[in-house]
Order: C-alpha cells, then structure tokens, then sequence
C-alpha cells in the first residue's frame, strides 16, 4: 500500500498508512 500511495504522491494518504502501519 505505502508504494501505492507513494506512487499516487499523496501525503495525506502516505500518512494515513504510516499511523496504520504504526497500530
């Protein structure tokens, strides 16, 4: 997903993943 998002180049999004990566 965080390549994905990283593909997409959204930072909302890249952070969004990030927290759920975190949980």
């Amino acid at each position: 997903v965080l390549r994905n998002v990283k593909l997409s180049g959204s930072i909302p999004t890249d952070i969004w993943s990030y927290q759920e990566l975190k949980h």
